[in-house]
């Protein structure tokens, strides 16, 4: 048997690589995958901007809920109806790209080795710059071009609404582009 004809399959269990199909590993007993194991080149790139997606989403909705409900209960007392509603609205929009931030992150770290979701997280990733966009378009209509309301951290704005969905289509395209490598002829 030639060595480019043998298929090696993992343990899901020990990560111990082995050439027989069988139903157990044989270093640790475990139940095996029957399908070979295949590698994403895109799997970093998809799963660390995963995590900082829930890192920042959580702090994002989290600060967007306490400045809504305290400023409008300062805008209650000492603001008009306008303006509480257009601060409402803004720190409402907020906490939904927090909560979208979230969904994101969670989708990325579970589906980064999956080459079949590849498409999935690239729309994903692009739906969130259109989303991004409108944020900074609001943000710039609002006069306070910062995450979380605050001016003067834009680039991380910038990082975390451009930089990092983009990092998350460059990680899905070259795991796409592997599954293609994959599909059969």
């Amino acid at each position: 048997m030639n060595q480019q004809d043998v298929k090696l399959n993992f343990c899901t269990g020990c990560g111990h690589k082995f050439e027989v199909a069988s139903a157990f590993c044989p270093a640790c007993g475990i139940g095996s995958s029957s399908r070979p194991q295949t590698v994403s080149p895109g799997k970093n790139l998809i799963k660390i901007p995963g995590i900082l997606f829930i890192v920042f989403g959580a702090i994002g909705s989290i600060a967007a809920m306490f400045a809504l409900v305290t400023i409008d209960a300062w805008l209650f007392l000492f603001g008009g109806q306008d303006m509480r509603l257009a601060w409402e609205f803004y720190y409402t929009v907020n906490t939904l790209l927090g909560g979208f931030s979230i969904f994101i992150g969670i989708m990325c770290i579970i589906n980064c080795q999956n080459l079949q979701k590849a498409k999935f997280i690239r729309t994903l990733g692009t739906i969130y710059i259109a989303v991004a966009a409108f944020h900074t378009l609001i943000n710039l209509a609002n006069g306070t071009f910062g995450y979380l309301g605050i001016g003067g951290i834009t680039g991380l704005i910038l990082l975390f609404e451009f930089v990092l969905p983009v990092l998350i289509i460059i990680g899905s395209n070259k795991n796409e582009e592997r599954e293609r490598q994959h599909e059969p002829v």
